[in-house]
């Protein structure tokens, strides 16, 4: 802490005037060094990102015949899809919207909540070279404040198409023809992955939109170049591996569940959960079910899911949990509460033989 009478620059002086201690603090700021980390360079040897697209990625996950992924859907349905099964539906998908004149650099709202149906509409897109934008359904009835974040993302991207579920959710949506029924999307004959033209690696890969809390949602663009890079990253310095089993249950408009797990783990090439957002509010201990039960290894939420779980910490037994495989557990995506972790590691910590490699990490893309 500065004393009131010491000046940064000379180490003394008068700094009474609140003004002149303020300007002069500043200055100090602004001449310092900037604040820089760089890590250690990425070992291009065993695998490297460079000139790859997001369906060159899938179409290597999809050579493991076994690895795909389990979902786990708000009816508590289980239901599994290989990496090569969600390729071969999204190319028919692909071919019922490319029949509906979707082309290459064309954006398309997602407004998907089941995770399969979303992921295969996510996939067509990129075999077409499209620029899916993923965004919350709407449910029915819809909110004002729903429909106006629909019509805002739909005015800004200029009346693009929308993929969705159930079109009495959507009829405020200017133009009917806009909106493409996942449901009703069918094609005789589905498209050739091979024969399609092949985006740019530092093309547009897809589109997130911010919350929109200080206005309008704004875009952000990610090429296929950033998002490679940043899962042969994480694979790299964190170690993720092929053996690996990866549990995701936050929504897949979320940059965490989509770029941060879901893309990171199909480079991977590991076997990934697509769990419940409503299953975990329901009832926080099912996340600790999840991970036993499936013998998950990765696994990531927010902080406000840590709380739910430290909220609940007298019901969850004491040593009834095999949590032994669990490895690696990212708290990210908001703000972090400095005790919330400390407190999960007391309310669960009974369950594991070591504790897991705790990453924390905010705004990480």
């Amino acid at each position: 802490m500065m004393s009131r009478n010491m000046s940064p620059l000379t180490g003394s002086g008068n700094l009474d005037n609140p003004k002149n201690q303020a300007n002069t603090e500043m200055k100090s700021r602004h001449s310092a060094a900037p604040a820089w980390v760089q890590g250690k360079a990425l070992d291009q040897s065993v695998r490297t990102y460079k000139g790859m697209t997001l369906i060159d990625a899938l179409l290597q996950a999809s050579e493991q015949k076994n690895k795909g992924i389990f979902f786990i859907h708000d009816d508590g349905l289980q239901e599994k899809l290989t990496y090569a099964a969600l390729l071969e539906q999204a190319c028919e998908l692909g071919a019922a919207l490319q029949e509906k004149g979707i082309r290459q650099s064309e954006p398309v709202l997602l407004c998907l909540n089941n995770k399969k149906h979303f992921l295969t509409a996510f996939w067509a897109c990129q075999l077409l070279g499209a620029q899916p934008v993923p965004m919350a359904a709407v449910t029915a009835p819809p909110s004002e404040g729903d429909v106006q974040r629909l019509l805002e993302v739909w005015r800004l991207l200029d009346s693009p198409k929308i993929i969705g579920f159930d079109e009495s959710q959507l009829t405020f949506v200017p133009e009917k023809s806009a909106l493409l029924r996942f449901d009703a999307l069918k094609s005789a004959k589905p498209i050739d992955p091979a024969k399609q033209p092949k985006p740019q690696p530092d093309s547009t890969a897809l589109m997130l939109l911010t919350s929109g809390s200080t206005g309008i949602p704004k875009l952000v663009k990610q090429s296929h170049n950033a998002i490679l890079f940043r899962s042969q990253a994480t694979w790299q310095h964190d170690c993720f591996s092929i053996e690996d089993v990866s549990l995701n249950f936050l929504p897949l408009d979320h940059v965490g569940g989509l770029v941060m797990f879901h893309l990171r783990d199909v480079w991977s090439q590991c076997e990934q959960i697509q769990a419940s957002m409503d299953l975990f509010l329901e009832n926080p201990a099912v996340w600790l079910d999840w991970i036993e039960t499936l013998k998950v290894t990765v696994t990531w939420a927010p902080n406000f899911a840590f709380g739910l779980v430290n909220a609940c910490a007298q019901t969850l037994g004491k040593g009834q949990r095999d949590l032994s495989r669990l490895r690696f557990i990212l708290n990210g995506g908001e703000k972090i509460v400095a005790g919330t972790g400390p407190a999960f590691y007391v309310a669960v910590g009974a369950f594991w033989l070591e504790p897991p490699s705790h990453k924390t990490r905010l705004g990480h893309v």
